[in-house]
């Protein structure tokens, strides 16, 4: 494994077929309703197929936390790998929701979600 990418299967064109000839994924039929046909599941299947190197590893995580739903498990094994960048990244998007959520009015309104 050296590459790898995440995206919608409606996004695909002949050129994703050349550059990716592996998918795996939603174009199965037990997407999500199996453990092993979920992003989670997906990426320990990876696993056992060893990266070639941590950076490939990082990179894999880094692609599956674009999956709606996946960046707790995704930051987590980031964070337990000792990526570099996973915690100036995580700030920045806890930064940027808060910035969402006041502009939004939620927090003037002097309720919160925590």
């Amino acid at each position: 494994m050296t590459k790898l990418r995440v995206m919608n299967t409606l996004d695909q064109t002949d050129r994703t077929d050349h550059e990716y000839p592996n998918s795996a994924g939603c174009c199965a039929s037990r997407w999500p309703t199996e453990w092993q046909h979920t992003p989670l599941g997906l990426f320990v299947q990876l696993l056992a197929d060893v990266f070639p190197s941590r950076v490939d590893l990082h990179a894999a995580l880094y692609q599956f936390r674009i999956v709606e739903g996946q960046k707790g498990w995704t930051s987590d094994l980031l964070a337990r790998l000792e990526d570099p960048n996973i915690e100036r990244i995580i700030d920045e998007e806890e930064l940027a929701d808060e910035q969402r959520d006041d502009s939004c009015g939620k927090h003037q309104s002097g309720w919160t979600d925590k």
